[in-house]
């Protein structure tokens, strides 16, 4: 077994009373609808027949108790479909369950693509000094030791940190200087 090499999959979905309400399917033909403003054209976008796709959302609409896209007939050019505000909240609730269990596993996966790491240290933010390409998080070890570390402005943003919050440092390096 190569560590470096395993990557988690999560398969999510929405119940309601053990009814199966919204799954990654169901989520990507919500979205492909509130980007096109068609039922047909979001079945298409997402490799699905119409006839799949209004049979899906009406299962949904069922076990959900609610609307979730409203329709407008008028032919090839004048009809439409959008999501109803139940639709909206249902994929942005989705959405972030997913993000935030994707999130989960990536912070498992990091490590083990550096391989087992030992040299993993918890702190607790202290400041982040926010910069336009890097950015600098300092961190409380006990109460008179602080890490720094040199991260960009982009992983900063998409790690999601904050002053006080914990978080790990792995440290991964041939050499190291520590100032008490």
């Amino acid at each position: 077994m190569n560590p470096k090499k395993l990557r988690f999959r999560i398969k999510l979905w929405i119940e309601q009373n053990g009814a199966d309400i919204l799954g990654e399917g169901g989520a990507e033909l919500l979205k492909a609808i509130q980007e096109t403003g068609s039922i047909a054209k979001a079945a298409e976008k997402i490799g699905v027949s119409y006839k799949f796709a209004w049979a899906y959302i009406k299962k949904i609409e069922k076990n959900l108790g609610e609307k979730i896209v409203i329709t407008h007939k008028g032919g090839v050019k004048r009809g439409w479909a959008k999501l109803t505000e139940a639709g909206e909240q249902l994929l942005q609730i989705y959405n972030l369950a997913y993000s935030e269990m994707r999130n989960c596993l990536t912070s498992i996966e990091t490590p083990l693509s550096f391989g087992i790491v030992k040299n993993n240290i918890t702190i607790k933010i202290k400041e982040i000094r926010e910069g336009e390409e890097t950015s600098i998080i300092i961190g409380t070890i006990q109460k008179n030791t602080a890490l720094t570390a040199v991260i960009t402005t982009e992983a900063l943003e998409s790690l999601n940190l904050k002053k006080g919050l914990p978080c790990k440092f792995l440290i991964k390096a041939t050499a190291i200087n520590v100032r008490l």
